[in-house]
Formats: C-alpha cells, sequence, structure tokens
C-alpha cells in the first residue's frame, strides 16, 4: 500500500521477485506480506512526491495477506486499477468503482486478488470529516466516474512528478516540505496544491458517507469470520508459540462448522483454511530461512514439516524456487529480511 512518510521516491517502477523484497521497497511504512497463493512472485512499486502529496502505484501477481500501519498522522486515498477478483481492506471490499480511504496510527489488513493493481495518494491528516475516521479502519466510496477521476489525477500528478525531476536532473524527497512546488515553477506549484485539495476533498467525502463494511450481508458474515479465524491464527502462531493451530481448532474458535468454515474461505481467500494454514506455515519458514542459523530441516521441523522430500515440492510450488536457493539468497550481499514489528 501507499507510504506517505518517506525520505526517497522512485519515478521508475521498481520489480521485485521476492515478496518480502517488494514490501521493503515500501518507504516509510511497517509492513509484513504473506503469500497465499502458489507461484514465483513478481510485483513492481512505483512511488513520488509532488509537494505535500506522495503516490505511489503498486501491482502484484499472487494472492496476498498484506499487514502494514499507515503512519499516524498520515491518510491514504486508494483506488484499485487492476483485480482479477474483489481485495478486502479491513471488512470493505475492493472493486473497480471503489474508492477507499484510511486514517494513519494503526495496523490494518489487505487481502489481494491473485492479480492486483492499486494506485494512491497520502496527505496530512486533517479536518473535521478526517478526524472523525478511526485509525487503521479503511471506509469505501462505490463511484465509478469518481474512482475514474481518481486514476486520471493519478496519472496527471506523476506526470508532473516526472517533468519536475526531468528538469531538476533530481528525485523530489520529504513530507509537506517546499521541494516540489517552492522551485521557480508557479504552474506546478498551483498544480500540487489543487491535487493536495482535490485528494483531502474526495477524502472528507468518503469520510462523511462512505461504507466501513461490506454491503452483502453474507458476504459481511464471511468476512467476519475469516477475520476472527486469522485474528486466531496470529495469536497462537508467533515465534514462542510456532505450533499452527489446525483447522479444527478454527472450527472451536469461531463457533463454525467445517463447511461454514470452507464456504467462507473460498469465498474471501480464495483457497480453503487447510491451504491457507499451510500457506502460513511456508511463509514463516521461509521468513526463518532469511534470518535463522538453523539448518533447512531444523526450521522445517519447526514449522510442523515431517517429511521432508513433500516439504521441498511445496516450497518450491509455493515460491518458485527450493529452501536451499532462499537460504543462498539470504546470506548473499544485501540487507536480510525482518518482520515488521506491529507493537
Amino acid at each position: 500500500m501507499i507510504p506517505a512518510s518517506r525520505s526517497e521516491a522512485v519515478l521508475q517502477p521498481a520489480r521485485s521477485s521476492d515478496v518480502d523484497e517488494h514490501a521493503r521497497r515500501l518507504v516509510g511504512w511497517r509492513q509484513d506480506y504473506s503469500q497465499l497463493s502458489p507461484g514465483r512472485f513478481d510485483g513492481t512499486v512505483l512511488q513520488a512526491s509532488l509537494g505535500s502529496v506522495a503516490l505511489l502505484q503498486e501491482r502484484t501477481n499472487q494472492r496476498l495477506r498484506e499487514r502494514f500501519v499507515v503512519p499516524a498522522g498520515e491518510l491514504v486515498v486508494a483506488v484499485p486499477i487492476e483485480l482479477s477478483g474483489p481485495a478486502h481492506w479491513g471488512d470493505a471490499r475492493l472493486d473497480a468503482d471503489a474508492i477507499a480511504v484510511c486514517r494513519g496510527g494503526e495496523p490494518t489488513d489487505l487481502l489481494t486478488p491473485n492479480v492486483f493493481g492499486i494506485v494512491g495518494f497520502a496527505i496530512p491528516a486533517t479536518g473535521p470529516a478526517v478526524d472523525a475516521l478511526e485509525p487503521g479502519v479503511p471506509r469505501v466510496l462505490r463511484d465509478r466516474g469518481c474512482a475514474d477521476a481518481m486514476r486520471a489525477l493519478f496519472a496527471q500528478g506523476l506526470a508532473a512528478a516526472r517533468r519536475g525531476s526531468a528538469r531538476d536532473g533530481r528525485v523530489e524527497v520529504g513530507h509537506g516540505q517546499d521541494h516540489g512546488d517552492g522551485d521557480g515553477d508557479p504552474v506546478r506549484a498551483r498544480f500540487a496544491g489543487l491535487l493536495a485539495d482535490e485528494v483531502g476533498g474526495v477524502a472528507a467525502r468518503i469520510a462523511s458517507g462512505g461504507e466501513g463494511t461490506v454491503e452483502v450481508p453474507a458476504l459481511a458474515r464471511r468476512l467476519s469470520l475469516v477475520r476472527r479465524a486469522e485474528a486466531f491464527v496470529e495469536a497462537h502462531g508467533d515465534a514462542h508459540d510456532p505450533a499452527a493451530p489446525t483447522v479444527a481448532e478454527l472450527c472451536r474458535a469461531t463457533g463454525a462448522c467445517r463447511r461454514t468454515l470452507q464456504a467462507s474461505f473460498v469465498d474471501v481467500l480464495g483457497i480453503g483454511p487447510s491451504r491457507y494454514l499451510r500457506a502460513l506455515r511456508l511463509n514463516r519458514v521461509r521468513a526463518d530461512l532469511k534470518r535463522d542459523a538453523a539448518s533447512v530441516s531444523e526450521v522445517a521441523v519447526r514449522w510442523g514439516f515431517w517429511h521432508l522430500g513433500r516439504f521441498s515440492a511445496d516450497y518450491r510450488a509455493m515460491f518458485g524456487e527450493l529452501p536451499s536457493e532462499t537460504r543462498a539468497r539470504a546470506r548473499g550481499p544485501g540487507p536480510q529480511s525482518r518482520a515488521a514489528d506491529f507493537g
């Protein structure tokens, strides 16, 4: 998602074949991505700034669970540009007609479809309507015309940022500073101000009348069930208790039968609860392989993979490489992956 506080901006797409590397490219946020669908990851991030507005475009090709924190004092307005199915940000559904706004300061979760693209703006969070937003809880407006207008506004803002960078021979930095509109270009300065006003107006409109939850009762119930199951997994599968919950435990924790749990997970995530739990365990193995001195077999057993041949095959199917290749890459040059701290 959209990093508002940042120390750099990238005016050309930065491509990653590793989901953790992709998450690290999002400057200024705390985020933790888990890959839920099998296949080699491919993602791009493009960032820029114009006056007090941060711009970002993100594209991914796998189903992901993204957990992140929008910085306190910031507000994000985002609109999808490519979807193979609906995304779910908190309890709000994102489709082609949706514009979402989220106030920073608390963790939030985004579930993406296999093919996902989004553009967004980050601005300072000001105004009484914005103050009424609960931090970390997105609200959504469904308006095709407004969504199309925001996509066009993003393209115009990005073009203006690129023109300024090409003229100055530099990439602009900072948020709320006079880097982008105090450089002697009055036309660009006016556009930066208009961009901030337009985004702020849309944010206030959504804050005043947007949807806080999905509007289809059956989908709302299923999404709520999946969120409760996710919370249970999060509370019982951290580094201090690596024994992942079972589907039976999820049923007991949520009060749902297996059939209801299965239907809810397939509707919301596109996979059943057993595949979801297995995907999370594989992601945790991957994270440990990048930062742990233990052997591949020790890490696999730690996360409940007892048949090492089957584990290697499942790991390769999920991430497009063998566990040993992940370990070798992590020990090469460059920073190692670290899990985001949401405490």
